[in-house]
């Protein structure tokens, strides 16, 4: 009966052990998959019908706003800039 003493907390330790490693495995392989990311900066102008449709046409490949951004160049002047992702 001794051995069982042992040998139970044992075994448990062991199977816990494996769960934890391919639970680790598995995120790492979903943290990859995440890396997976094309990312494209488009400057907005003045006509905000072009860049609507432009939009909607980047949106039906897959495309996702994910930022905004204006850039001054000479402290009067500046331009508008739309940061876009989307999976690989």
């Amino acid at each position: 009966m001794k051995w069982l003493r042992f040998s139970l907390p044992v075994a448990v330790l062991i199977v816990s052990a494996v769960f934890v490693f391919a639970a680790q495995r598995e995120s790492a392989k979903v943290a990859s998959r995440r890396l997976a990311r094309d990312y494209k900066f488009i400057m907005v102008g003045e006509n905000t019908k072009k860049w609507e449709s432009a939009l909607l046409d980047l949106g039906a490949e897959g495309w996702e706003c994910v930022g905004y951004s204006f850039l001054i160049h000479s402290g009067t002047s500046g331009e508008e800039v739309l940061i876009l992702k989307r999976q690989k």
